[in-house]
């Protein structure tokens, strides 16, 4: 694993890089974590392919729910 900076806000992260066992489902390509490491909580998960990116911010960050009219 590397040290790398978040594509979301610029912070230092732990990269992780997995890849599929051999034998694995074809449609399981691997890829990539990025672990924030002041926090230690997942910024970003990206496959290999490029398809899929997933990004996360504000982390436990209060909400607020109005019920509808």
């Amino acid at each position: 694993s590397d040290v790398c900076s978040s594509d979301l806000n610029g912070a230092p992260c732990q990269l992780y890089t997995w890849t599929p066992a051999a034998g694995a489902n074809a449609g399981n390509q691997g890829g990539t974590a990025c672990i924030d490491l002041k926090s230690g909580l997942l910024v970003q998960v990206k496959s290999t392919d490029g398809k899929t990116t997933l990004t996360f911010s504000d982390w436990n960050t209060a909400i607020s729910i109005v019920a509808p009219m």
